[in-house]
C-alpha cells in the first residue's frame, strides 16, 4: 500500500494564496509554493495539470474575496458611495491581490461591473441622493469609478501616501461638487 499523501490540494490552494497575498502572482510558482509547503514539487503537480490551472483557482479566489468584501461593505453601509470605499480599502489592505485583478489583467474591468446587483443599488441611491437623472447618474457614477480607481491604484502601488479614510473623503468630496455640477 502507498503511503498517505500528507500534502493536500487545499494546503497547496492555500500556500499558493498565501504567496500571491505576500509576494504576487508573478512568485507564485512551484518552488515557492513548495517552499511554504515544506516539500518537494510533486504533490503540486500530482493535483494540478500544471501551474496556469493553479493560477486560475487564485484568481477566482481573490475575485472572489474582492466580491465578498464589496458585499459585506455594501450591507454594512448602503450609502451611495461604500462601494467605492471598499475598493479603496481593498487596495490598501490586499495591494497584491488589488494589483493583480485591476491592474495587472483585465480580470476585474471595473468596480461597477465586478458586482452587477451592487452596481445597480449603488446606481439608484446616487441617483435618489443627487437627483439626476439616468445619464447624469451614470457619468456620475463612472466619474467616481475612475477617480476610486486611480486613489486605490496609487495607494497598492505605495506610489502616494494618501490613507483609504482621506481617499474616501476625496471620493465624497468629489461626489457632492459633481451632483452639484450635473443639476
Amino acid at each position: 500500500m502507498p503511503p498517505k499523501q500528507r500534502i493536500t490540494k487545499e494546503m497547496i490552494l492555500e500556500s499558493a494564496y498565501k504567496v500571491f497575498c505576500e509576494h504576487g502572482m508573478e512568485n507564485v510558482n512551484a518552488r515557492s509554493v513548495a517552499r511554504e509547503l515544506n516539500c518537494s514539487t510533486q504533490p503540486i503537480f500530482s493535483y494540478y495539470k500544471g501551474m496556469g490551472e493553479l493560477k486560475e483557482c487564485l484568481e477566482e479566489q481573490a475575485s472572489e474575496r474582492f466580491r465578498e468584501e464589496l458585499n459585506e461593505a455594501f450591507q454594512a453601509k448602503a450609502t451611495e458611495t461604500a462601494i467605492y470605499e471598499a475598493y479603496i480599502r481593498f487596495a490598501a489592505n490586499e495591494p497584491q491581490l488589488f494589483r493583480h485583478l485591476f491592474i495587472e489583467t483585465k480580470l476585474g474591468a471595473g468596480i461597477l461591473d465586478e458586482n452587477p446587483d451592487v452596481s445597480e443599488r449603488v446606481k439608484e441611491l446616487v441617483k435618489e441622493k443627487c437627483g439626476l437623472d439616468q445619464e447624469n447618474t451614470d457619468i456620475l457614477c463612472r466619474t467616481l469609478s475612475v477617480c476610486a480607481h486611480g486613489l486605490a491604484a496609487r495607494i497598492a502601488m505605495k506610489e502616494t501616501d494618501i490613507t483609504p479614510s482621506e481617499a474616501t473623503e476625496q471620493i465624497n468630496a468629489l461626489k457632492d461638487r459633481e451632483c452639484r455640477a450635473l443639476h
